[in-house]
This record gives C-alpha cells, structure tokens and sequence, in this order.
C-alpha cells in the first residue's frame, strides 16, 4: 500500500552534504539576501523536529533570525536552520517562503607537488 501523503520536500537527509559554511546567525542575517524558495525543491538536513517549536510554544531568541537558511551546493537546495518554521508551513499549505540562500562553491583548484 503506497503512502496516500505526498512529502512537501525534495527529500530528507539525516546530515549535510556540502562542506561547513562558517557562517554566524549574525553573518546570515547581514550578508545573505531573502529569496522566495519553494518548498518542493528543498532537501531537508534533518530527519525530525519536536513538536513543541514545531507549534511555536517555545521562546524565541531575540537575535533568531525569521528566515530559514538554505544552502544551494552542487545544483541542490539544502536547509541548514529553520527546519521547524518551514515544516510548520508546509503543514498549513505554504509552497513558497522567503528564505537566506547561500550559494557555496567548492574550489577545483589542484595545490602544487612539493
């Protein structure tokens, strides 16, 4: 019997599959620009949320930034933060959001023989 739910994402993995971006909330927050992503071409980085701040009972830090960080890598889009807000749309029907979008690129630069 088929699942009758279709998954409002790309996919789900339970890592990331792109190098670490060193970036901050701060550094997000100031650097990187706001675009409309859709839901369907996002590839999760987690396999799970709690379904506590996935209803938005928890608290709120201050300096949290309202949109979700999306890594695009390799042709792929990969949410880094704010796996709960963008389950929490797609649960309400949303299919697109304005999220930081990060684009990293891997040098192919060979070093030198010694």
């Amino acid at each position: 019997m088929s699942n009758p739910l279709r998954l409002p994402f790309k996919r789900i993995l339970d890592h990331r599959p792109y190098p670490p971006t060193g970036m901050t909330t701060a550094r997000w927050k100031t650097e990187v620009e706001t675009m409309p992503v859709y839901l369907h071409d996002l590839t999760l980085t987690q396999n799970g949320v709690r379904i506590a701040p996935l209803w938005g009972i928890t608290d709120q830090h201050a300096s949290a930034d309202p949109h979700p960080h999306v890594v695009a890598y390799k042709g792929e889009l990969y949410l880094e933060d704010g796996h709960h807000r963008v389950v929490r749309e797609a649960l309400a029907g949303t299919r697109v959001m304005r999220m930081r979008v990060l684009n990293v690129f891997v040098s192919r630069v060979k070093k030198a023989a010694p």
